[in-house]
């Protein structure tokens, strides 16, 4: 499928791609659902809101991020990310902005 989309695509058409080998989606790194909430004190009654996962992708040279609705990003903050586990993320810094996405850098919360 994964061929078929890419032609697809190469003509301007959108494509949705879904998968019964998750195991396998992972390593090719494919951008992902999932949902974010901020973490600390202040942030028990926020909210999971939706946000995009991309990995990280050596051949360009692009870090792991994520795509998060404008005016999320704050320097070192973490967040709580969802899918089908929880994990902490740190956002590292800002790659993109757009008017209704911020396109942040991420890494392993310690």
């Amino acid at each position: 499928m994964g061929l078929a989309a890419r032609g697809l695509e190469a003509r301007g058409i959108v494509t949705v791609a879904l998968t019964n080998m998750p195991f396998i989606t992972e390593k090719i790194g494919v951008p992902r659902a999932v949902a974010v909430r901020p973490t600390g004190i202040n942030a028990q009654a926020e909210k999971f809101v939706p946000a995009l996962y991309c990995p990280a992708l050596a051949a360009l040279s692009s870090p792991a991020c994520l795509i998060l609705p404008p005016g999320w990003y704050r320097p070192k903050r973490v967040l709580e990310v969802y899918s089908d586990t929880t994990e902490s993320l740190l956002l590292s810094g800002v790659i993109e902005r757009g008017s209704d996405f911020e396109r942040v850098a991420i890494e392993p919360a310690r």
